[in-house]
């Protein structure tokens, strides 16, 4: 049903699996619509099921010890979200807001285990994106500590890529993606992320909209993320 109308990342959960597949997956739950800001999920709280993102874009945020609010991670279409909790039934981990308009599946923790569960092919591709979130996780953390302004840019501009672009004409690779959740991302100020791109335009590596950002060249912003 979906598969005609969307177009997912490869990288991403729905464009990792097999048509057959990924269809039984966007047949389980029920749909619902989301606006720009509204909260899906609240960091602590005891729920447990998990949202399919078909359409649109969230921000994963959470609170530090000083109560200052942390952007942790960027999801986008085709992205398992709040799997944690419905798995190991513990409280929610971070808030997750729509960044868009958004189209997701609600999946109860049950109806998600019994999926997993009679599809051994869907688990391993459910732990494996499992698995990518906690690598990145640790390579931001890694990145944070001391890399400087224009590596930071450049790393996290490179695994949205892989993760969360969309393949446009060419070798290009187009990110919905605003330039102050790429500071918070990054942990570097508005003014410095405008100049990392600035230069990354005058040398032709990609190009800037309203929140959008188009890898014109993925092997050499994977050069300047080394």
């Amino acid at each position: 049903m979906f598969g005609s109308v969307h177009r997912w990342p490869p990288a991403s959960l729905l464009g990792s699996l097999p048509p057959a597949l990924r269809t039984r997956l966007l047949s389980l739950g029920f749909e619902i619509g989301k606006d720009p800001d509204s909260v899906l999920m609240h960091e602590g709280e005891q729920t447990r099921h998990a949202f399919l993102l078909v359409s649109g874009y969230v921000r994963v945020t959470g609170t530090t010890e000083a109560g200052r609010v942390a952007l942790l991670a960027i999801r986008g279409a085709g992205d398992l979200i709040g799997e944690l909790a419905a798995l190991d039934g513990r409280p929610r981990s971070a808030t997750i807001t729509a960044a868009s308009s958004l189209i997701a599946r609600v999946i109860r923790h049950d109806v998600l285990h019994g999926f997993m569960t009679g599809h051994p092919e869907a688990a391993v591709a459910i732990s494996s994106a499992i698995g990518a979130k906690l690598r990145s996780a640790t390579r931001s953390r890694i990145d944070l500590s001391g890399a400087p302004a224009h590596l930071r840019v450049a790393r996290v501009l490179r695994e949205l890529a892989d993760s969360h672009g969309i393949p446009g004409p060419g070798e290009t690779v187009e990110l919905a993606l605003s330039q102050p959740d790429l500071a918070a991302l990054t942990g570097t100020s508005k003014p410095r992320v405008e100049a990392v791109l600035r230069e990354l335009r005058q040398e032709e590596i990609l190009a800037t909209g309203y929140r959008r950002i188009v890898i014109l060249d993925p092997a050499r912003l994977a050069k300047r993320a080394q």
